[in-house]
């Protein structure tokens, strides 16, 4: 073997509760509510306001779930990841610490397919996402 990538696949596997998607979660907004990532934001966010988006996102998730963004997927590339999204998670989601980390940017592409007039958004909300 020539090369080996290390990331959170490795530490998921391995580490335990800590590195579980979840746990990810919470230790993301427990540092934003400690207004960690205020400078990753321009200082334009509070912590206490990252973590309502992320909870009010949660509500934009569970209409996924529940077929009001079907319309808007049009490209076989979302079909598929909203027919996986769908199959996932077949039950009401409560907390935005129950939607794993990669599903966040399909909750949000769907989010910006569904508000359009928001399209100039969607390139810093990815940016700040993948932070």
């Amino acid at each position: 073997m020539k090369n080996l990538l290390l990331g959170n696949g490795i530490n998921i596997q391995f580490g335990g509760v800590a590195y579980s998607s979840s746990f990810i979660m919470k230790r993301i907004k427990y540092q934003a509510k400690l207004d960690r990532y205020d400078e990753l934001f321009g200082n334009k966010l509070t912590g206490t306001e990252i973590v309502n988006l992320l909870e009010n996102f949660v509500e934009e998730a569970n209409n996924i779930r529940e077929g009001v963004y079907d319309d808007l997927a049009t490209d076989s590339d979302t079909l598929d990841a909203l027919k996986d999204f769908k199959y996932r998670y077949n039950t009401t989601i409560k907390n935005s610490h129950d939607i794993m980390l990669e599903d966040w940017f399909f909750v949000v592409h769907m989010f910006f397919l569904k508000n359009f007039d928001l399209e100039e958004h969607r390139i810093s909300a990815m940016q700040d996402l993948s932070i």
